[in-house]
């Protein structure tokens, strides 16, 4: 698809720190919570640091602007705009669910405490990111996205991450059979991964799948904590999706729940309902691939070698 970026009006999506939502906590801390207060307050100066810095700088720029708390956002206020998210990767999967045709650059407000996996920019390198995108250096990537249906809710779900299944309480069994065009099976386990490339380095690969290129058009899912008692070898435990496949999740108990990007939007599945999880025809477009790639390589090699760590461990005892 081509973007034409400086023809594009610009949106600036901001987070609120932790520290905003936190105040009333903050009152009931002794002096041994000190170093949370510390860590809170730094990300609380650091995040309005960077947007006061984006603002400044979008101004000596002759670029006009509005600025839009995350949570404030409707698909109307992004629509055919150049979106600039502020925060970390939680913004970013905020912003992208009311984004269809937008580029997003992601800039991290805070490299000490955020990850920002899906952001390229931050504010020591934000103008020399920005003016190669006005340049035609950097330009936005295709990520493709997870569609999922369910028969109860009348729009398509796009997820940029992952899909969770799960019961409500995290501590109870979840229930629940899963369909390909192949196998069908029944399964007890603590939930299911449902991911894009984009989330192959979040919760899934936690779990043990591996991570693809952000670009990959793919999807994966994965058995979370299984129980497995048939002598049958599982046939569903970990997939692969190529275009035009699906899998379909039906829920067998009552408390069912789906979260798509993390925990703040999330559906009930009732009992005895399906849903499927496919690949999305719309991507988001993100810059930049390339960028993230490498970024996304040195964030899972300690996570790789903890996770050997951890097999080996079990391969000991």
């Amino acid at each position: 698809m081509n973007i034409s970026i400086a023809e594009k009006k610009i949106t600036l999506v901001y987070k609120q720190s932790r520290l905003s939502y936190a105040q009333a906590e903050l009152k009931n801390l002794s002096n041994i919570h000190g170093a949370i207060i510390q860590e809170l307050t730094e990300a609380h100066e650091s995040n309005l640091r960077c947007i006061d810095y984006i603002k400044s700088v979008l101004d000596s720029m002759g670029k006009s602007y509005d600025l839009i708390c995350r949570s404030d956002i409707s698909r109307e206020d992004l629509e055919d705009k150049l979106v600039i998210s502020i925060g970390g990767d939680g913004t970013v999967l905020e912003t992208s669910h009311y984004c269809l045709d937008s580029p997003i650059l992601g800039v991290n407000s805070d490299p000490k405490y955020s990850i920002g996996a899906l952001c390229i920019a931050h504010r020591d390198n934000f103008r020399d990111i920005l003016e190669q995108i006005y340049s035609g250096f950097l330009k936005p990537s295709p990520i493709q996205r997870l569609a999922v249906r369910h028969q109860k809710i009348e729009k398509e779900i796009l997820a940029l991450n992952d899909v969770l299944y799960c019961h409500q309480n995290p501590a109870a069994m979840s229930r629940f059979s899963l369909s390909t065009n192949k196998y069908h099976e029944a399964y007890r386990a603590s939930g299911i991964w449902v991911s894009s490339a984009a989330g192959s380095t979040g919760g899934i690969f936690s779990c043990g799948s591996e991570a693809y290129p952000i670009e990959h058009k793919g999807a994966l899912f994965r058995v979370r904590e299984p129980y497995w008692s048939s002598a049958q070898p599982a046939l569903l435990l970990a997939g692969h999706l190529d275009q035009g496949e699906e899998i379909s999740i039906r829920s067998n108990m009552t408390d069912a729940r789906i979260y798509i990007d993390g925990p703040h939007i999330f559906y009930d599945i009732p009992l005895g309902d399906s849903v499927s999880i496919g690949l999305a025809d719309r991507p988001l477009y993100l810059f930049e691939a390339h960028i993230l790639n490498t970024q996304r390589k040195k964030l899972i090699l300690p996570r790789l070698s903890f996770r050997k760590l951890l097999q080996d461990g079990e391969e000991r005892a």
